[in-house]
């Protein structure tokens, strides 16, 4: 009987890479290959994934932001210049307010003086003084007239409590006159 040799797997090649002084199995070698190949390619190739679709567009964000912070700031830093603004000039709005109301309260009260002093008496000064307290000084003719201004301020919406204060006689560029002095409160109301 003969035997057949039937070869399924090919040709056989030589088990072992024939390298001078070297006894290598060919698989193990390109295996070794692949894996080192591998194992460097690998991490440069996620590296680069990495940089591109994650980190280059995470940093293009940041800088997006922090330019949007700097505007932002920026704004910011107008704003409150702006508020400054406004709050001094609702200051001085206030106080302007303030002194057009008391312009008006004080022509009502110089205007109400006015038709209170008689035509024969006039003032030489008028003194404001702490707690709304008014003197008044001046000149008349006569005392007549003086009782009749201190008469008329008794009854008075803008003047209140009058105190007559020094009278005395005297003479202007031979004239004889009476020197007078009132003493009153303001009336904060004005008569109201």
């Amino acid at each position: 009987m003969k035997m057949i040799t039937i070869n399924l797997l090919g040709e056989a090649t030589a088990d072992k890479l024939k390298l001078p002084g070297l006894n290598i199995d060919p698989q193990l070698l390109i295996t070794a290959a692949l894996s080192l190949g591998l194992g460097l390619l690998t991490p440069n190739v996620a590296n680069m994934v990495l940089q591109n679709f994650l980190i280059n567009p995470a940093t293009e964000q940041v800088n997006l932001l922090d330019q949007d912070i700097g505007a932002s700031g920026n704004k910011a830093t107008q704003l409150a210049n702006a508020q400054k603004q406004i709050e001094a000039l609702e200051s001085d709005y206030r106080v302007l307010l303030q002194l057009t109301q008391e312009s008006g309260r004080w022509k009502d009260m110089f205007e109400e003086l006015r038709d209170l002093t008689p035509t024969d008496m006039w003032f030489t000064n008028l003194d404001v003084g702490a707690n709304t307290k008014l003197t008044l000084s001046g000149f008349a003719l006569d005392y007549r007239a003086v009782a009749f201004f201190y008469t008329n301020l008794q009854k008075s919406r803008s003047f209140a409590r009058p105190v007559l204060g020094s009278i005395s006689s005297s003479v202007i560029d031979g004239q004889a006159v009476i020197q007078f002095q009132v003493d009153c409160d303001i009336n904060p109301l004005g008569g109201i």
